[in-house]
């Protein structure tokens, strides 16, 4: 409860970590607002954290198990274009819900967390499985993983910035669909060309 003050563990910290970013914005998450969130004084955190960046690591960590987690139950008993337009909504959803979570994100390439890296790499295994049906050869499945992240991050960032509500009558979840059927389109064709070669 904030400002009132309350025993600390990693995981009250986490929880009013969460709160303040996702009410206040990731970027304006600081020790001092989190201490005043917990009635505590700012050292008082060091017990548990080594610095803001230790507390942006796992927001991100936190962030990343959460999308890991709607990512699995959505493509559970799905494939091939199932599994693609589920990953994708998803990843929408998380996005629309966690607006300031997602953010989050933005620090793992420049992370040496060991932890962060494994569930980063364990999300891009969940598309790897996915796309092994189109049974894609050498890069070519790196390739796409990075087109559909690109596509979609695209997406959901325009959106949050402002984007696509110019009331031209086309809903958003269309578009975001169309994309989707695009990328599933351009995947197929792209199996296609591969399997002449």
């Amino acid at each position: 409860m904030v400002g009132q003050k309350r025993g600390l563990d990693d995981g009250v910290i986490l929880s009013a970590a969460v709160t303040l970013a996702e009410s206040q914005g990731f970027e304006s998450l600081n020790l001092q607002n989190l201490a005043t969130a917990l009635g505590v004084k700012p050292p008082s955190l060091y017990n548990h954290i080594s610095g803001l960046e230790d507390l942006r690591v796992r927001l991100a960590q936190f962030a990343l198990e959460s999308m890991e987690k709607s990512v699995r139950n959505r493509v559970v008993g799905r494939s091939r274009e199932q599994a693609i337009r589920e990953i994708a909504a998803a990843y929408w959803g998380f996005a629309k819900k966690h607006p300031e979570l997602y953010k989050a994100f933005s620090i793992i390439p420049r992370s040496e967390n060991a932890e962060l890296k494994e569930t980063a790499h364990s999300l891009q295994n969940t598309l790897i499985r996915i796309l092994e049906p189109y049974k894609l050869k050498g890069h070519d499945e790196i390739h796409f993983i990075r087109f559909i992240r690109s596509s979609l991050h695209g997406f959901v960032s325009l959106e949050a910035m402002g984007f696509f509500h110019q009331g031209c009558g086309v809903h958003k979840e269309a578009s975001f669909n169309e994309m989707v059927d695009m990328l599933i389109v351009m995947l197929k064709n792209y199996q296609k060309k591969r399997v002449r070669i």
